[in-house]
Order: C-alpha cells, then sequence, then structure tokens
C-alpha cells in the first residue's frame, strides 16, 4: 500500500483523528502510521459488516438448529 493511502485510511481511524485534532496545525512531521489501527479499522468498518449480511444454506441450518 502506498504511503498516502495509508495515510488516508489511518487518519479515518480513532486514533488518526485525535493526532489531526492535537497537532495537525503545529507539525511539520509526518503524522506516525500504524499498520494495527489501519487493519482494526478495516476490519470493523468493513469485514464485519460484510460478514454479518452474508449466509448461506448451512448456516441458516446451524442458526435454526441452536
Amino acid at each position: 500500500m502506498k504511503e498516502h493511502e495509508k495515510f488516508a485510511l489511518w487518519f479515518q481511524t480513532d486514533e488518526g483523528w485525535d493526532w489531526i485534532y492535537d497537532n495537525a496545525e503545529d507539525s511539520k512531521e509526518h503524522p506516525p502510521v500504524y499498520n494495527a489501527d489501519i487493519a482494526h479499522y478495516v476490519v470493523k468498518e468493513y469485514l464485519y459488516s460484510k460478514a454479518k449480511a452474508w449466509s448461506n444454506k448451512r448456516i441458516r441450518a446451524f442458526l435454526d438448529w441452536y
């Protein structure tokens, strides 16, 4: 992933928003971009919602049985 793409994703995380709020006007340095924050954000915002909406016959049968 290119650096600007990481920044774009990281700025959408809670940690990225906090950094912008605390440092954006005063900082001449690049923000610290943490891959773990990006991964957690992508999983929480995109993967879980896709998984929640996905089903098939075996999953429905298990949930009906349970």
